[in-house]
């Protein structure tokens, strides 16, 4: 492996650590110490996967909103009450 991809790959790294410790605090911040088990979700979490709850703990009311299954596009969120226009 050259030096340039190397310091390419500790650079994402560096930044998707960054994204689960910034995610991990929302959560805490939200909703109180995080169980065993959604810290180790975090732990092992793709990029993609830390961007949708990152996206989904806006919106929750609880720990399982975020980590709960995916509501369908085109289906209205339960308690959502806003209808919003794409």
């Amino acid at each position: 492996m050259s030096t340039a991809q190397e310091l390419i790959d500790q650079g994402v790294a560096k930044g998707l650590e960054s994204t689960r410790r910034l995610l991990r605090g929302q959560l805490e911040e939200k909703f109180g110490p995080l169980p065993a088990d959604v810290q180790a979700r975090l732990a092992r979490a793709s990029a993609r996967q830390l961007e949708g709850w990152g996206r989904k703990v806006l919106r929750a009311r609880k720990l399982a909103d975020v980590f709960g299954q995916a509501t369908p596009r085109g289906t209205k969120r339960p308690g959502s009450g806003r209808g919003r226009k794409r």
